[in-house]
């Protein structure tokens, strides 16, 4: 027994493993949210109003795509790689979205489903699945720790290691970070979360496959987009994976493609929706962002923004015209 026990033998850890010559092949700066669709809240002068969710003063930043919707080293191991994966959904999505636009997505199946992979990527580039990543991690140490005990050839393995009997919880609890270190290291260097998101993606992508898919249209107004932009609603009203709602869990999927289209998990058919629904589309935009939410510069929602998060006393705030 050279480590974990049961993870050793998972694909996870065999994945792990195949990652682990690419480790240190990164691009830093990654995009969460794909640019290609962060292009589509733009102007003519091709940027966009960035409104933070978290500073209620904070100046609302005019942007360009390059400069927003990035977490640095989201996955920190072997990210070009992982890039690469994305990107092979990223190329499809400007056909995708002028499918969209003319209401013929539906005559073609092969851009639904990538419609599906589009949300399935949005889900798990997503910073609440890293701490859900972080916490399960612990919650499975710690679960194997306890049971360490009752896994086959631990006491025998403990006799090769250390030349002598298990007595004790010491001695027990010696060994067991013995077996733990290298998936230890392998989870603080950001390696496990580079294998997990990519089995995440794979296996949203599987689950979603005969999901049939709705498009929207708002009556009036226009539709905006947050950092967290696929939106899993469960029966409680509760958002998010960092609320407990999986992707399979949630009795609504939503995510906006552009201002004036967004993609919900229904019906196969495409429809119109009045402002007050708009208003609640954008609401949980708002609501489940982590730091920005991106809007059109001519739809005049940034107070909007700023009252769904910070209340209704919330003074408009102030143009950067910092712009990349």
């Amino acid at each position: 027994m050279s480590d974990l026990g049961p993870l050793n033998r998972s694909a996870l850890a065999r994945r792990v493993e195949e990652l682990r010559a690419e480790a240190s092949n990164n691009i830093e700066e990654q995009h969460v949210l794909s640019r290609v669709i962060l292009k589509q809240f733009t102007d003519d002068r091709h940027l966009l109003h960035a409104v933070s969710v978290i500073d209620r003063n904070a100046m609302i930043l005019i942007k360009g795509p390059r400069g927003v919707g990035k977490v640095p080293n989201f996955v920190p191991q072997a990210s070009r790689s992982a890039e690469e994966l994305w990107g092979r959904t990223e190329n499809l999505i400007p056909r995708v979205i002028k499918l969209c636009q003319q209401d013929r997505l539906h005559d073609d199946p092969a851009a639904v489903a990538v419609v599906r992979d589009i949300v399935a990527l949005h889900y798990i580039r997503n910073r609440g699945l890293l701490t859900i990543h972080k916490r399960g991690y612990e919650q499975i140490r710690a679960e194997l720790r306890r049971n360490a005990r009752n896994m086959p050839g631990y006491e025998q393995g403990f006799r090769r290691q250390f030349r002598r009997a298990l007595r004790d919880d010491e001695d027990h609890d010696a060994y067991f970070e013995v077996l733990a270190r290298k998936t230890d290291s392998d989870f603080r260097s950001g390696l496990l979360f580079r294998a997990s998101v990519e089995r995440m993606f794979m296996r949203c992508r599987q689950w979603m496959v005969e999901k049939p898919v709705q498009l929207l249209h708002p009556e009036g107004g226009m539709f905006l987009i947050g950092d967290s932009p696929v939106i899993s609603v469960d029966h409680l009203g509760r958002l998010g994976p960092e609320n407990g709602v999986a992707i399979g869990n949630a009795i609504q999927i939503l995510m906006p493609l552009t201002p004036r289209t967004l993609i919900a998990f229904g019906p196969s058919a495409t429809g119109v929706v009045p402002a007050e629904i708009v208003a609640e589309l954008n609401t949980f935009q708002v609501r489940a962002a982590h730091e920005y939410v991106f809007v059109h510069p001519a739809s005049g929602l940034e107070d909007f923004v700023r009252t769904v998060r910070f209340g209704a006393d919330v003074v408009g705030g102030e143009l950067s015209s910092e712009s990349l």
